[in-house]
């Protein structure tokens, strides 16, 4: 998404490679968002460009370029999730598939990988999720990620890097093991 006009700044003061980097040669603010435009002209923002994640292989037409924000918003929808987050450590060129935190909903505590796959299935395929874009593996969490324990900024967003960062061992089990 990219906007200009007379409320858009004109530039950051005292950095000249951040606006060089943040306008078009002619004027266009880049936002970072990822948009996508519905039949009607409506603008609906489906995620970030820097947090777009590419996988990369042979199961791949090219490479496939997902935004985690979404997909976590579709899965969350599954009755057993509390909150769930790709992590962005799936992007990585030996890493071929998407592994998800997930913090269980007190009542699914003891449910499967198997269990939490079909629930997710369940939302995806409502919300037409493509078969690419599930999550292979699950890595459990023990509790939802809020601003309280560190994981949310201040206005709730993932703080997607300490994530990654506190769950890398796990994470790295979760890739180890041959799908």
């Amino acid at each position: 998404l990219q906007v200009r006009g007379p409320n858009v700044f004109v530039g950051y003061m005292n950095n000249n490679e951040a606006t060089e980097n943040t306008f078009t040669r002619d004027g266009w603010m880049k936002t970072g968002d990822v948009v996508r435009i519905d039949e009607d002209g409506f603008v609906f923002i489906t995620g970030r460009i820097k947090d777009m994640i590419i996988l990369h292989g042979d199961n791949y037409r090219g490479d496939e370029n997902l935004w985690p924000e979404t997909l976590e918003g579709i899965f969350k929808r599954a009755t057993c999730i509390a909150d769930c987050v790709i992590p962005p450590s799936c992007e990585h060129p030996e890493r071929f598939h998407l592994v998800m935190l997930v913090a269980l909903d007190e009542a699914a505590a003891a449910f499967t990988d198997a269990e939490i796959a079909a629930a997710i299935a369940e939302v995806g395929a409502a919300a037409g999720i493509q078969a690419h874009e599930y999550p292979l593996q699950f890595v459990r969490i023990p509790e939802a990620l809020t601003k309280e324990n560190g994981f949310r900024n201040a206005n709730h967003k993932l703080m997607r890097k300490k994530i990654d960062d506190h769950y890398k061992a796990a994470i790295d089990a979760a890739f180890a093991v041959d799908r």
